[in-house]
Parts: structure tokens; sequence; C-alpha cells
């Protein structure tokens, strides 16, 4: 077993392998600097950067990630837009957030569209605004690293990129156990007295735990009664053989064979602005922070990339985004302010 951590993408990044030299793990640094050097709005350099600049560019790496992003925006429905670049800079995100001054301030911006095409290797903007890449280059950077530790014969890995994790391969027993940098506490959910179990329906859940039609709950949703923790080593048999067991905070862990899991939160990454408080995941509506209920989405689907862009639709628009959860098989745990947190119940049997 071999491990590596480094720092890029303005976050960690911590890779662990089985049954391949650790050779391979400086290989896939290498590759995750390359993404970002070309996919970093934040880098005047990048391929990125040059594209809002110049309005076309040719690149392969930009070209497919920028293919992957206008694909989300219609599984999502319009929920997660990587247009919304302007709208991000004008909100007061404009350079990495550690880098971000205790008050950025905001100014207005006028929300308009802002076109995107892609042939082959070239990305091209029409009208005004910015693509901003974000959480969607990890996710795909991320698969691509995974796919790339596979393919040099791992048979078993982890690819954490600061909450955008990507399993596979064979967990290696007792040692399966993996917290995310962002969620350091790995203890397992244990339900003490079970779970409240709402009519099944195919109208999307209120995220504030009300129900439609005369107040009766008809969310799919189910929501948490009383939830104990118990450190994974005090259960018998734990992990279970062949599965990674993955913390995604508040005490909560799930276990994977193989996929991936990504977690969104409007409640870091904040700053203080003339305006109030602001954040990073924008309500595709109206150009500016999310102000839903629904404040940090836990995904878990097949891939890095389609885990996180639910992850963050799902804060940014909840209405829009739930259909596409039951379109890819994904399962959600959702944490809604009022209500506290709830999950779909295909996640249920993925809790430990």
């Amino acid at each position: 077993m071999s491990t590596h951590a480094f720092t890029a993408m303005g976050t960690t990044f911590w890779l662990r392998v089985e049954g391949v030299h650790q050779d391979v793990l400086p290989c896939a640094e290498r590759f995750v600097r390359v993404a970002e050097a070309r996919l970093s709005r934040f880098l005047p350099g990048s391929a990125l950067s040059r594209l809002n600049t110049e309005r076309v560019m040719s690149d392969p790496m930009l070209a497919a990630v920028a293919r992957e992003a206008m694909r989300a925006r219609v599984l999502t429905r319009g929920a997660f837009d990587a247009t919304l670049g302007a709208a991000l800079v004008a909100a007061g995100y404009d350079r990495s957030f550690e880098r971000l001054p205790p008050n950025p301030g905001t100014a207005p911006v006028e929300h308009r569209e802002l076109g995107v095409g892609v042939e082959g290797d070239t990305v091209r903007l029409t009208g005004a605004g910015m693509l901003d890449l974000g959480g969607i280059a990890k996710g795909w950077t991320v698969d691509r690293v995974a796919e790339q530790l596979a393919a040099a014969g791992a048979t078993g890995w982890v690819v954490d990129g600061g909450g955008d994790i990507r399993v596979g391969g064979q967990a290696p027993g007792a040692d399966a156990r993996h917290t995310s940098r962002r969620h350091r506490r790995l203890l397992c959910a244990v339900p003490r007295h079970g779970l409240a179990k709402p009519p099944k329906t195919s109208a999307p859940p209120d995220p504030a735990g009300n129900g439609a039609g005369g107040g009766q709950r008809a969310s799919r949703f189910k929501r948490f009664q009383d939830v104990g923790a118990q450190s994974c080593a005090q259960r018998p048999g734990w992990p279970p053989e062949g599965e990674w067991c993955l913390g995604i905070g508040d005490d909560y862990a799930i276990g994977l064979v193989m996929g991936a899991v990504a977690t969104s939160s409007s409640r870091k990454r904040r700053w203080l602005t003339v305006d109030g408080e602001g954040h990073h995941i924008l309500d595709p509506r109206t150009g500016r922070p999310s102000a839903g209920d629904v404040d940090t989405a836990v995904v878990v689907a097949s891939d890095a990339i389609t885990a996180d862009v639910l992850a963050t639709a799902l804060i940014a628009d909840f209405d829009a985004a739930w259909p596409a959860l039951g379109e890819h098989g994904a399962a959600a745990l959702v944490h809604a302010g009022s209500s506290g947190w709830r999950m779909t119940p295909n996640l249920e049997e993925l809790l430990r």
C-alpha cells in the first residue's frame, strides 16, 4: 500500500494505491498539476483564462471539460451552470479562496446568456460572460487519475480531490478506512431507532421538510430521527471485505466497492460582502449566491464528475436538479437548515 498527498486546485489531493509500484503516484500528481495549469480561472496563462479573454481556444483538455460542463447543464436542467463565471467574480470570488480579502465586496452584473461551442479541440465563446469550470474540472481530474491508476495495474485505489472521491478495485480488508481531508472524523452512522419512511411519490421533496397536499409529507427522502455514532474500529468485522469505508462528515460514513462520492456545501468558502455573506454556489436563475434551504449535499454516483455536478446542482436549484438523481442512479444525503439531514432511499444501503 502506498499513499501520496499534495496541494493542487485549491485543495488537498490524497491518493492511495494497492498492487503497483509507488512511482505511479508522482506521475498522477504531475497530471493533476497540468490540469490545474490549463483549467484554472485563477491562473492568467491557463487555457481557460485565455479562452475567457480571447473568446476562442484550441486545447484538448479544455475542450473535454467544457463539453462535460455543457452536458451537465442539460443533465441538471440548468441547475449546474458553468457559464456564470462573470457573476461569480461579481459576487466577490475573483481569486483563489485562500487569497480572498476579508471583505471582497460585490459589483452588480447583468445576468446574460453566454454561448459555449465545442468542436473537436476548439472551444468558442459568444456573448458576454466568462466560463468557470471550477468543481467540474476537479471531478474530471479525479476520474482521469483513477483511470490512470487502473491502467497501471492497481488492484485497489482511492483518489480524493478535496472531497471528490473515486474508489475502485479491492479494498485491503481492515485497512480500508479513508477519511476525506475535509471530513477527518471517520465514524459510522448507526441508526438506533430506525428511520421515518414517508409515502413513495415521484414528486420532488421539499428541502424544508414540508409535504405536498395539505401538509402531508411527500418527500422521497428519509429523515433521521435519532442517529448514534459508533467508531468503525468498534464494530465487529469492520469493514466488510473488499469495501472502502469513506467518511462523508458529521460522523457519517458510506461503504463503496467501486464508484464515487462528492460533497458540496455553501457552509464552506463564505465571505463577507456589503450585502451580507456570500458563497461560491450560485443560483442560475438569479446569478447570485443560492439562498435555498439545502446547504450541503453528498452524492454517490458512478464517477466523480457526475457526483460533483449533482451535489453542486442540488444546492444551486434543488427542484431542477432533483430528477437527475434518479435518471443517473445516484444516491444523495442532503442537509437543509430547517430540517437537518435526509437521504434518498438508495443511500440507506450504503451507510456504514
